[in-house]
């Protein structure tokens, strides 16, 4: 049996772990009679992107993501539509795809892992013909993602501080939702499109999504009093979001959102600022990655 070639994309600047003796690590955990590998390291945003897309021209047999959701976005709109798949290796704080699929933060753990995974195809989606692969959003939890970008502090704290500090001038957002069956008009929180069901921190904001259904998931999380969400906060780290009474959700094909004024938005994760309208598309089965064996999706 031939080997397979794997190359590894560090992002040396994603979350709080130290990725200086990742070459070391490979080196001692991987099992060298089924793989190959080399090793890149990113420069700047979206180096992961261009280091991807060389290594699809390169036809390198399976690329490993070692960094964040913003990492993994990168290297996965590089390798839609193609036959190579993708490996996650969590190396950013809250690692939300990497932990769905199956994946320890332990690079070493992680990396001895990549033998005893299957492939499995799954959906991609776009927002306003932006690529992404697990989850976006828009209102509150994006405003949040914006900010967090500008802080020091790395990491769960660092998230969990500016949440406290943004919710002291929550305002919900206005809008008028289309989906494929219904027009839909209210004020909310937060709306969510999800493939998958995780954002970081083991919070499971869409536990109803499948990201292999040919579906998006749409998650109105309710307009409320702030504290009625701190009340709540356990469940979501318990996938049981849907006993809160906060949230409502709807399976679609496609989805249109039309906001009350510029909005704050987020691409895995990834906060910007903008726009007021957002157009969802969902691409069935155009993505193949490592799933660890034993996990269940």
């Amino acid at each position: 049996m031939s080997k397979k070639h794997i190359r590894f994309i560090v992002n040396p600047f994603s979350g709080t772990s130290k990725k200086g003796d990742f070459e070391t690590v490979v080196k001692n955990a991987i099992d060298h009679q089924l793989f190959n590998y080399d090793v890149y390291y990113t420069e700047y945003p979206m180096h992961a992107n261009i280091l991807a897309t060389e290594a699809k021209e390169e036809e390198v047999d399976i690329v490993a993501s070692v960094g964040g959701d913003g990492t993994v976005n990168e290297i996965a709109a590089a390798l839609v539509n193609t036959d190579i798949p993708l490996a996650i290796i969590p190396g950013g704080s809250g690692n939300g795809f990497g932990t769905y699929i199956g994946m320890p933060r332990n690079h070493a753990k992680a990396i001895k892992m990549l033998a005893d995974t299957y492939e499995k195809s799954i959906d991609t989606c776009k927002c306003n013909g932006e690529f992404f692969i697990n989850l976006s959003g828009v209102g509150f939890d994006a405003e949040i993602a914006y900010r967090t970008k500008s802080n020091k502090m790395r990491g769960f704290l660092g998230y969990f501080l500016t949440t406290i500090k943004s919710s002291l001038n929550y305002r919900p957002l206005e809008a008028i939702i289309k989906t494929d069956n219904e027009v839909i008009e209210g004020a909310y929180a937060a709306i969510i499109i999800a493939n998958a069901k995780m954002y970081g921190y083991d919070f499971s904001i869409a536990p109803d999504a499948k990201f292999d259904d040919g579906l998006l998931e749409l998650v109105l999380v309710k307009d409320a009093p702030v504290y009625s969400y701190f009340l709540q906060a356990p469940k979501y780290f318990q996938g049981k979001i849907n006993e809160t009474g906060i949230i409502k959700s709807f399976k679609t094909k496609s989805l249109n959102i039309k906001a009350k004024g510029r909005q704050h938005y987020h691409i895995d994760g990834e906060g910007k600022f903008g726009s007021d309208e957002f157009s969802y598309e969902i691409l069935p089965k155009s993505m193949k990655i490592l799933v660890a064996n034993g996990t269940i999706l």
